[in-house]
């Protein structure tokens, strides 16, 4: 294997990014993947520089390794960005067809899994220049696009130049490795290049064609044929599917008509609610002119819509305010078995709640419920885990059936209190937070005794993701309090609360974001002792059978206060989140959290904690302080291996293996310790071996 030399950048701004070299591929892929990245638009690679004058010597004087196209080394890399995938299948297959080189395929920081997004780097078995690498891009993209569909992928070719960013994964991304052999430069090129003799057709050839077909898949632009295709669109709605709308842009793109861009972009704002005109522009920019996508398609489409609408007119009685059945739209029943396993899956919360899912979380009052909902909202704008529970990294919505727009404030500011400026703009930005005590926001309701949905659904959905278009990250998490006031009926009756739960997974499926429900817990759990349960949820047991995920919060009971060695005010100070139901995770987890008051704010702060039994906690208070010092001593130094290679009774922290790594978390729960990727400067003063991906410092 051979060495590979890389730029490594700090952000999109860097032009003189630093120069690096990794042993092999192996050893490459395993330093972008722990850049510690946590923001998009960080950290990038692209190729290597040598040094040279700029080609704007005023602004940028001096010989350095600027980031130029004419200063670009060779490269063994190559990557692919994918902009766009129909779906989620869509992403299964492009991973099968890239898992056979090696390579290494990551998500990015707008995936979702209802619309996936990902890069990757493939391991080339030999250097490649700037323009055989633009090259090799495009005939990859030659093979890739005709087996996916050209309506199920968009790449952006941007990336096959050698100083284009490439943006390493975020901390949280999927990532998957695949061990393959690097893949043949001269056998892709070979197969999947244009012949030299070959010039490409332009954008509205009709080159082999008949004169009929022509005509009709590439129609002239006239007045006439403009007319047809203006009422073509007035049939097809622009408020569809994301893959539908792409489509008929593409149809549009097709015809290499002038005003092609007019008519897509004054179709795609006929629903305002849904256009964006930053997507508009990279859809457009990157559409094929290949995937046989034609003005045909357009008029297809247009031809279903009518006879649709002659159908329904045709059709059977509905009595008022019922729908109509309709068999699944998401799926065709017919199956392509992976041969190659998935990504890992992308938590949440908790490492239990997956996108497009839902959850339940219940207590009774004065447990913080909501509190906590927005501590997980706020620490998932800043990507940051709570304590020893795993965050992820996403926007979020709250609707809070509960709350006035004044309490709202009160509770955000109270919680943000603490933070930085640029901290608490980024939570005003990532999270929107709906107060909605007094108004009726019932997701169901009742008719003729059936439970029926109503149109705040919809409103949901439409509002994540016209959420997600602004901030152009994805919405990881929609919090619902609570569930007696978002619902019709009975929450003791099955058919009533499953309704409720039904509209809640389409909002999950349709957004790929989380929901988590708050709800109740029955008055009857406050004097229970014993493990917490799905019983502790109050309502019908289908608040949690349709549920992927149930989650427990409690006031500290008098058995664990005993256990624990605290008195009666110190055990209403601490409540236990613990979680009853994981179809995703792990089940039977356990946090303790205390309540803290925040000054001058009247609000409430959730703050983890590690507790100890009675017995160790002294014990275990000295041993921290003493691991504390250590580090404080030369941060960045030691690891955790290193750490608990001084235990022992007769060495420096004088106690066990099992003491020491419980002291340590306990350090870095409570908020004394941090631990962080190591610096340059870390390895070098301190000698760190390159298998070193943690270091511990103090806060």
């Amino acid at each position: 294997m051979s060495q590979i030399f890389f730029s490594l950048g700090t952000d999109k701004f860097d032009n003189q990014p630093a120069q690096c070299a990794a042993a092999d591929f192996e050893d490459f892929v395993t330093q972008i993947s722990n850049t510690g990245s946590t923001r998009k638009g960080e950290i990038f690679v692209c190729a290597a520089f040598t040094s040279g004058v700029h080609t704007d010597p005023v602004k940028y004087p001096g010989i350095a390794h600027w980031r130029l196209n004419k200063l670009a080394l060779q490269r063994n890399f190559l990557a692919l960005d994918v902009d766009y995938f129909a779906n989620a299948a869509a992403f299964t297959n492009f991973q099968s067809n890239i898992a056979q080189w090696s390579s290494l395929v990551y998500t990015t920081a707008s995936h979702t899994a209802n619309a996936p997004r990902a890069r990757a780097i493939i391991e080339l078995n030999r250097s490649v220049d700037r323009s055989e690498g633009i090259a090799l891009g495009e005939a990859i993209e030659r093979m890739l696009v005709p087996k996916l569909g050209a309506s199920n992928i968009i790449l952006d070719s941007s990336v096959y130049r050698a100083e284009q960013p490439v943006y390493t994964p975020l901390v949280g991304a999927q990532i998957q490795r695949y061990h393959r052999l690097p893949l043949d430069v001269d056998a892709v090129l070979a197969a999947y290049s244009l012949p030299s003799s070959v010039t490409p057709a332009p954008k509205n050839s009709t080159a082999n064609l008949s004169p009929v077909m022509s005509a009709i898949v590439h129609p002239p632009e006239t007045p006439t044929e403009i007319a047809k295709v203006q009422a073509a669109l007035a049939l097809v709605s622009a408020d569809c599917s994301y893959p539908e709308w792409i489509e008929i842009l593409f149809a549009l793109h097709s015809t290499g008509w002038i005003c092609a861009e007019t008519l897509a972009r004054g179709w795609s704002m006929s629903a305002p609610h849904r256009f964006n005109a930053a997507a508009f522009d990279s859809v457009w920019q990157n559409a094929k002119q290949h995937g046989g996508i034609t003005v045909a398609t357009l008029y297809h489409r247009a031809k279903q819509v009518s006879l649709a609408g002659s159908n329904a007119m045709m059709g059977g009685n509905l009595s008022k305010g019922t729908k109509p059945q309709t068999v699944p739209t998401n799926s065709h029943g017919q199956m392509s078995i992976p041969t190659v396993p998935p990504p890992p899956r992308t938590y949440v919360f908790g490492d239990v709640i997956v996108p497009g899912t839902v959850a339940v979380m219940a207590g009774v009052g004065g447990t913080a419920k909501t509190g906590l909902a927005i501590q997980m909202c706020i620490q998932g704008a800043l990507g940051r885990n709570f304590g020893p529970i795993q965050v992820g990294s996403f926007a979020s919505m709250m609707f809070l059936a509960e709350e006035t727009t004044a309490e709202r404030d009160r509770r955000f500011g109270a919680l943000c209190s603490k933070l930085s400026t640029q901290d608490r703009a980024c939570v005003e930005q990532l999270v929107h937070c709906y107060a909605e005590a007094g108004n009726d926001m019932r997701l169901t309701a009742l008719a003729d005794g059936n439970v029926i949905e109503t149109n705040w659904v919809d409103q949901i959905i439409e509002l994540a993701l016209e959420h997600q278009q602004t901030v152009n990250s994805k919405v990881g998490l929609i919090v619902i309090d609570h569930a007696r006031l978002v619902m019709s009926g009975d929450p003791i009756a099955s058919d009533h609360v499953t309704a409720l739960l039904r509209g809640l997974n389409k909002i999950a499926v349709s957004t790929g974001s989380a929901v988590l429900l708050l709800a109740h817990s029955p008055k009857s759990t406050i004097g229970k002792e014993g493990e917490p349960d799905a019983s502790e949820v109050f309502g019908s047991g289908a608040f949690v059978d349709h549920s992927r995920a149930a989650f427990v919060l409690h006031t500290m009971r008098e058995k664990e206060a005993k256990h624990f060695g605290f008195n009666d005010s110190l055990r209403k100070e601490h409540v236990s989140l613990s979680v009853v139901k994981a179809n995703y995770g792990k089940s039977n987890q356990q946090w303790w959290l205390r309540k803290d008051v925040i000054q001058g704010w009247q609000a409430i702060e959730l703050v983890p904690v590690f507790l100890l039994p009675k017995g160790q906690a002294q014990t275990q208070s000295v041993l921290v302080r003493k691991i504390v010092e250590l580090v404080k001593a030369e941060p960045g130094k030691l690891t955790r291996r290193a750490l608990r290679d001084l235990s022992g009774v007769k060495r420096s922290l004088g106690a066990s293996e099992r003491d020491v790594t419980d002291a340590l978390q306990q350090a870095l729960d409570s908020g004394l310790l941090k631990a962080r990727v190591p610096t340059e400067a870390d390895r070098k003063s301190y000698k760190l071996s390159a298998n070193a991906r943690e270091v511990l410092d103090v806060i």
